[in-house]
């Protein structure tokens, strides 16, 4: 009775729009939870042939499903997650008769397209980027005959305190029909960037190098300059731009240890940044900017300015030394400072293009988390708050790549995200021979969810396909498959591991992605090779120059 609720029902062109409004009319703050904005009990026809677009919003899927199965790697604990409220597990659970483990579907990407034979296909779900609350669709079939149980539009408040007086509004939900998919993906993206007002921060992808895959914490100063030098020889004039340093040059290779270097940057920075202009190249660095060690001099002063670990999250920093980690509170002014001093020194120290990792974590809405400013909801609000700390700290040119991210979360601030799970180094052939699949199989899982998201690209963000690795063992198959993977995508060409061990002709592949395609290839057979029988393998590139099937 202290709740005044509105509904906001309209039509714009083709979509359904719908917003909830809810204003507290009592003398008490009341605590928000989450909201179904719309639910439909069953869908006729429906059935074990039918499919679902989802999107896991981070790296690890994008694609179809049969609705009989579930998303890859995810059963009840997948449910259990940092990104799903309580009581939706539990009113899914319910439904589902006690088992979340087949056939029960959300999509924190804030869409989905379902998919009946012989019917129009529907797509439901929200504008991106959410601005504050998490919002998302779900849908829950029948393990045994596929017929929807129950489809939902939930928007999460998290525990917000919705304060006397105060008005709440939802995030914008949306559905129609088309019989072709693929349309309503693409005109999807189109009407959020202009809902959105989504501006690039870049329009075109560039071209570089990343350490990573090839030296992981052994790469130095010297080997950089090696490497730089190498590229002019091997590559002049094919647009190579970046050279960016991964992991392995800071403090300790610690979180929170960024104003210093390690011995195997003896001369910073500034001088690394130097030596990369002298040969015509920008420098780039990795940085995991919200990831802090407890070591740290930042967290023995402000321990107040961090969020505790998710509990099934590891406590201990992934490589050594292993310190205990925790993620700042990207709505702590203490945070806040550090960040903005952490992107002061690397400004100053020359650098333009930042790969910032292990941002997801900042999009949770579990109890465990409650932010320092009250008036921030978990979830998207808290995630873009730490997105706005770090373009504070940029040029508009600056290269803004996020990731371990929450894609659509990123949306209005980033150059681009990673699209997909890190892509490996080589050795899928090697692998075979020994009868294991599971190179290939990842490889396709993260080849696909890339391409899924083809219909975003140049329209809300730039695409990211990971690294070009191309390094012995690979032979020459799987190294143009590798490459012309990241050719497809339309996104970034960075070369990613120990290429300059590849022989003079598996080198020269990389020339042939270059200049950049510019736009993602069509996955044509996306809605007819769901998981887990498939993946896309029909892929159109259309440009003025090219193309390609």
């Amino acid at each position: 009775t202290a709740l005044r609720c509105r509904k906001l029902l309209r039509r714009e062109g083709p979509w359904t729009v719908l917003e909830w409004e809810f204003t507290n009319t009592g003398m008490k703050p009341l605590v928000m939870g989450s909201c179904h904005m719309a639910e439909l009990d069953g869908l006729p026809e429906s059935g074990p042939d039918d499919v679902i677009f989802l999107d896991s919003g981070g790296g690890w899927f994008a694609g179809t499903v049969r609705v009989t199965e579930q998303l890859p790697n995810c059963d009840y604990e997948y449910w259990k997650t940092l990104f799903v409220a309580e009581e939706d597990i539990a009113w899914a659970s319910a439904i589902q008769q006690g088992s979340l483990a087949r056939a029960s579907h959300y999509s924190f990407g804030g869409m989905s397209v379902y998919c009946r034979p012989g019917h129009p296909a529907l797509f439901f779900g929200f504008v991106v980027p959410e601005l504050r609350s998490t919002a998302m669709p779900f849908a829950l079939n029948d393990p045994a005959t596929g017929k929807v149980r129950q489809l939902a539009l939930v928007d999460n408040f998290a525990g917000y305190q919705l304060q006397p007086g105060e008005t709440l509004r939802t995030e914008t939900a949306l559905w129609r029909e088309d019989r072709n998919p693929h349309r309503l993906l693409e005109e999807y993206a189109d009407y959020c960037a202009q809902v959105r007002q989504i501006e690039l921060r870049h329009a075109e992808p560039p071209v570089g190098w990343l350490s990573w895959y090839g030296y992981r914490l052994e790469i130095t100063e010297a080997e950089c300059e090696r490497v730089a030098d190498f590229i002019n020889r091997e590559y002049p004039g094919f647009g190579f731009q970046y050279m960016q340093i991964d992991l392995g040059y800071n403090t300790k290779n610690l979180p929170g240890e960024w104003f210093g270097t390690n011995a195997h940057f003896p001369d910073g920075l500034a001088y690394y940044g130097n030596e990369m202009r002298k040969r015509g190249f920008v420098p780039g660095l990795w940085c995991g900017a919200f990831c802090i060690a407890e070591s740290s001099r930042f967290y023995q002063e402000h321990p107040d300015a961090v969020t505790p670990c998710y509990p099934t999250d590891p406590k201990e920093w992934f490589w050594e030394p292993h310190d205990k980690t925790c993620t700042l509170d990207p709505t702590h002014p203490a945070a806040r400072e550090f960040i903005a001093q952490v992107m002061k020194h690397f400004k100053e120290a020359g650098f333009e293009y930042f790969k910032i990792d292990f941002m997801g974590r900042l999009s949770r809405v579990d109890k465990d988390f409650t932010p320092h400013d009250a008036k921030k909801i978990k979830g998207p609000e808290v995630y873009r708050e730490a997105c706005k700390e770090l373009t504070a700290g940029m040029a508009k040119s600056d290269y803004f790549y996020s990731c371990s991210n929450t894609v659509f979360q990123s949306v209005g601030f980033v150059s681009t995200s990673m699209t997909a799970c890190d892509i490996a180094n080589t050795g899928i052939r090697a692998a075979l021979a020994e009868d294991d699949y599971s190179k290939l199989n990842f490889y396709r899982m993260q080849f696909g969810t890339t391409m899924a998201r083809y219909y975003i690209h140049r329209k809300l963000l730039l695409l990211n396909p990971d690294g070009v690795c191309i390094a012995p063992p690979a032979d020459r198959e799987e190294a143009w498959f590798r490459t012309l993977f990241v050719g497809l995508s339309g996104g970034q060409v960075f070369l990613g591991d120990r290429f300059d061990l590849a022989t003079p002709e598996i080198r020269d592949l990389v020339k042939r992605i270059l200049p950049i395609y510019g736009v993602a290839a069509v996955p044509v057979d996306l809605f007819r090779k769901p998981y887990p029988e498939g993946r896309p393998e029909i892929l159109h590139l259309h440009t003025p120059q090219r193309e390609i099937v």
